[in-house]
């Protein structure tokens, strides 16, 4: 799998507040790799197993159907709300 990068705090510590500076960082998705923006909520619900889901997601022949699977596992381990958006380039 590509790169892992995941920056879980980065996002609450600005909610609310208003002087926000934003970085923008432009950058290309290699083929099948997957970017995912999550809420504390989803990430929280699993993070021991959260790589591992990953990249089984990114194993599936349906990207759609795994990831409904995916949800639906950490739904049941879940001690908030989860919000996920997940993208993955095909060529």
């Amino acid at each position: 799998m590509g790169r892992r990068i995941i920056e879980i705090s980065h996002l609450t510590q600005v909610v609310g507040k208003s002087n926000v500076e934003v970085q923008l960082t432009e950058g290309t998705l290699d083929n099948n790799e997957i970017l995912m923006l999550a809420s504390d909520g989803f990430y929280g619900a699993r993070p021991g197993s959260f790589s591992k889901l990953v990249s089984k997601l990114a194993a599936t022949a349906s990207f759609k159907d795994g990831f409904d699977e995916m949800v639906k596992d950490f739904e049941l381990m879940r001690g908030d709300d989860l919000t996920v958006v997940a993208l993955k380039r095909f060529t």
